[in-house]
C-alpha cells in the first residue's frame, strides 16, 4: 500500500534549514504520460495463453538472489538502460537483450531484439526468453534482543517465447499470485508439446550474428514498478525484465543468459480522474506548551492543495494554502513547515512495517501574534523522480 499526505507542524526558530532530500524511485503511478508509438517488427511465436503466454521454466535461486540484490543496493537498472547481455567464454558467444522502450504501460506490447553472437560453432537444445514480473520484500523487525528477517518472493506474472529451438512441454502455470492469476491469466492450463531436451534434437549454430525480434502482450492490469530500500536489508521492490537464455546441452548454471528491465507505469480512468482531481484539506490543532510542561494555549492551523492527483509530468511545484489560528494561543507563531510525506506499508508473511520519508518540506516564516489569524499562500517543490502512489 502506497499514499501521499500532506502534513503541517509548528515549529520553533532554527539557524539552519534542510534543502529537500531527492528520493530515488520510479515515474509515479498517477503520472500522465503520452502514449508510446511502437513501430511494427515480425514476430516470433508464442507459446500458451493467447493473453499471457506459456509460463517459463521456474528461475534458478542464484538468478533470484541476484536481481534480489540489485535492488537492495539501489542500482534501479530498470529504466536506465534498454540493453543488457553476457558472454560465455566456453562456448566463445555472446547474448543481448535490446528493449524497444524502457517504460511500458500495462496492455502494451514490449517489442525488443535478442541478439546472438557466436564466435565457433555452437551447440545448443533452444533459446529462448523470458518476461517475467516479481515482487520482492525483506522486512526486519526486532523483538526483545533478537532480530527477525522476513522474507516473501513472489512472481505474478510469467510468458516464455521459444527464439529457437523445440517447444517447452507442460507450461505449467506455476508461480502465480493467486490474487492476479485469476484476474489477469484466467483459470489454470497447461500446454503439451515436444519433450524437452531428453528427447529435444541439439541444434548446431556456425559463428556469426544473429538477431530474433520478439513481442510480447503484457496484462492490463499489472501493478506499477515500484522501489524503496530502507535501512540495513529492508527493501521492498515490484520490478520486470525480458531474460534470454541458450539452453546447452549439460549446461546448467553455465547456460548463456541476459537480462534487461523495464519498467511497468499505471494508467488511471476517468471515473478515478475525476473523483481524485479534488481539493485536499487538513485540519490540525497544536498543543503549545513552555517550560516545565506549563500550557500555552492551542494553535490551529488548516492546509488545503487545489487537487489530490498530481502529475509528475506537468506538475513542478504543488500550491498549497495555510490558515494559522492563533486565536487561542499564548505566543506568537514565528513559521510553519509544510512537508509532503510519502506513506509505505510492507507485509510479508503476516509481518507488517510502516515507513514514513518527507520528500519534500518547505518553512515559511510570518509573525502570528496571539489573538490573531492569518493565511499563507506557497508552493512544495515536487522531486524529479518521486515514489509512487499506487493507491490514487
Amino acid at each position: 500500500q502506497f499514499l501521499y499526505f500532506i502534513g503541517i507542524r509548528r515549529i520553533e526558530d532554527q539557524p539552519h534549514l534542510q534543502e529537500p532530500m531527492p528520493y530515488p524511485g520510479t515515474p509515479s503511478a498517477l503520472s500522465s504520460q503520452p502514449s508510446l508509438t511502437v513501430p511494427s517488427h515480425s514476430s516470433v511465436r508464442t507459446e500458451g495463453n493467447p493473453l499471457a503466454g506459456s509460463r517459463a521454466r521456474r528461475r534458478a535461486e542464484k538468478g533470484d538472489e541476484m536481481m534480489a540484490e540489485s535492488v537492495r543496493s539501489g542500482s534501479r537498472r530498470s529504466g536506465t538502460s534498454a540493453k543488457t547481455g553476457s558472454t560465455f567464454s566456453a562456448i566463445k558467444a555472446s547474448l543481448h537483450v535490446e528493449l524497444e522502450h524502457t517504460s511500458y504501460f500495462p496492455g502494451q506490447v514490449v517489442r525488443g531484439t535478442v541478439r546472438f553472437a557466436v564466435r565457433k560453432t555452437t551447440k545448443f537444445y533452444a533459446l529462448r526468453l523470458r518476461v517475467a514480473g516479481k515482487e520482492s520484500m525483506v522486512v526486519r523487525k526486532k523483538r526483545y534482543a533478537a532480530s527477525i528477517l522476513t522474507k516473501q518472493r513472489e512472481t505474478f506474472f510469467k510468458e516464455l517465447v521459444t527464439l529457437e529451438g523445440t517447444t517447452k512441454t507442460v507450461q505449467t502455470l506455476i508461480g502465480q499470485k493467486e490474487k492476479y492469476r485469476d484476474q489477469y491469466l484466467g483459470p489454470r492450463r497447461a500446454d503439451r508439446g515436444a519433450d524437452v531436451n531428453g528427447s529435444a534434437p541439439v541444434l548446431t549454430v556456425e559463428p556469426g550474428e544473429y538477431a530474433y525480434p520478439f513481442e510480447v502482450q503484457l496484462p492490463h492490469d499489472l501493478p506499477a514498478s515500484f522501489e524503496d530500500v530502507g535501512e540495513e536489508e529492508d527493501y521492498a521492490a515490484v520490478f520486470y525484465y525480458a531474460k534470454a537464455y541458450l539452453d546447452i546441452p549439460g549446461g546448467g548454471e553455465s547456460d548463456l543468459v541476459a537480462r534487461s528491465f523495464f519498467r511497468v507505469v499505471s494508467l488511471i480512468g476517468i471515473k478515478q480522474w475525476k473523483d481524485e482531481a479534488k481539493p485536499l484539506a487538513h485540519h490540525q490543532e497544536f498543543k503549545v506548551e513552555g517550560c516545565c510542561g506549563m500550557s500555552k494555549g492551542f494553535v490551529k492551523v488548516s492546509i488545503e492543495v487545489p487537487r489530490r492527483l498530481l502529475s509528475i509530468a506537468d506538475d513542478k511545484v504543488i500550491p498549497f494554502r495555510a490558515v494559522v489560528n492563533n486565536m487561542d494561543g499564548k505566543e506568537v507563531v514565528r513559521r510553519i513547515m509544510v512537508e509532503l510525506v510519502h506513506v509505505l506499508v510492507v507485509t510479508a508473511e503476516g509481518e507488517e512495517e510502516e515507513r514514513r520519508t518527507v520528500i519534500a518540506k518547505k518553512v515559511v516564516a510570518k509573525d502570528i501574534p496571539p489573538g490573531s489569524n492569518d493565511g499563507i499562500i506557497g508552493s512544495l517543490p515536487m522531486p524529479e523522480d518521486p515514489p509512487p502512489s499506487l493507491t490514487g
